[in-house]
């Protein structure tokens, strides 16, 4: 059985009752011309579609209709349950999933998105967006535009797309992609894998053992603390390991390197587990370990110079704080390899 309630303040309530589970979504259209979307807390589905002259709100098997030009924008509350929203227009929209593992998708216009304390899934699509993943083990995906993507707690995966996007892990072990554009990765706490892909990024992992690698591009690459690895990748990169015990592999072209306080071990060229994040990892337990600097490097030294590609090193020069040309700083406790 299914009832519609209309009342004159333009706002509809269906029900549905089926085998004594109540199915609710509380549907208005504010005085400004916001489509309100209230949930219940059984997990809805809910998706708003356009046409030429009316907007089509989906709920279950429901359908309401709203005049195009009444509807300037969408709004979304979903209640406890597994909710699922999906913006299908050229409007912009504000989503909150709140309980549950949520599924937020959104149209071509901006879209800013919260997905609540559980395990949600945003997805921007096109449009410059907003998302955050708040509670949980999210995945964010901007799509196109120019997209602020914000894990905050939990182990999140973040893509930004195309575009130029700012990407946040926060707080939590979290994998972050730029993918296109010039983008901005920032790890935080947690032990966090960056990749700026193609694009001039800037990457920060700040606190734990990160792993950094900057892809194409010209990039910037700044560790902080923890035992960290850099990736240069192909363009003339800014690679800088501040503390802790760093591994940083420069790539084919004219980087400049700063392995900061630490012993640091520092490859000048490209080699081929440069995107071979097991290798990595097997590189850097490795070298931090409690042996001597040149026993670490005498353990490293089979496994470096098999991977290492040919390399024109009449690029790079070494030089000091001191000197303009400033290309690699090292300090006394750190190993340089020619590649």
């Amino acid at each position: 059985m299914t009832k519609v309630i209309v009342n004159v303040y333009r706002k509809l309530t269906i029900q549905s009752l089926e085998a004594k589970k109540l199915l609710a979504a509380d549907i208005g259209l504010s005085d400004t011309g916001v489509l309100e979307i209230v949930g219940t807390d059984d997990g809805d589905v809910v998706e708003v579609s356009e046409s030429r002259k009316t907007i089509t709100v989906q709920n279950g098997d429901e359908k309401i209709e709203f005049a195009w030009n009444d509807v300037k924008s969408l709004s979304f509350v979903g209640g406890d349950g597994d909710d699922t929203f999906v913006n299908s227009t050229r409007l912009a929209s504000v989503a909150y999933g709140n309980n549950g593992n949520d599924t937020l998708i959104g149209g071509s216009k901006t879209d800013v998105f919260h997905g609540g304390p559980d395990n949600d899934t945003l997805q921007g699509r096109s449009g410059n967006d907003e998302l955050h993943g708040d509670y949980g083990d999210d995945v964010l995906d901007g799509g196109d535009g120019n997209d602020d993507l914000r894990g905050w707690y939990g182990n999140d995966v973040l893509a930004g797309g195309d575009g130029n996007d700012y990407l946040s892990g926060y707080k939590g072990d979290d994998i972050i992609h730029g993918n296109g554009g010039n983008d901005t990765l920032k790890g935080h706490d947690g032990n966090d894998e960056l990749f700026g892909d193609s694009g001039n990024d800037k990457i920060y992992g700040w606190k734990g053992d990160d792993l950094l690698d900057g892809g194409s591009g010209n990039d910037y690459l700044s560790a902080w603390s923890g035992d960290d690895i850099l990736v240069g990748g192909s363009g003339k990169d800014d690679l800088r390991g501040h503390s802790g015990n760093d591994v940083i592999i420069g790539g084919r072209d004219a980087d400049k390197i700063n392995g900061g306080s630490g012993e640091d071990f520092v490859i000048t060229g490209s080699t081929d587990i440069d995107n071979d994040t097991e290798a990595l990892d097997k590189l850097m337990s490795v070298w931090n370990t409690d042996e001597s600097v040149n026993d670490r490097y005498d353990n490293l030294k089979g496994f470096i110079h098999s991977s290492v590609d040919a390399f024109d090193a009449r690029k790079d020069e070494i030089t000091d704080d001191r000197n303009e040309l400033d290309l690699f700083v090292f300090d006394k406790y750190d190993v340089f390899i020619d590649a």
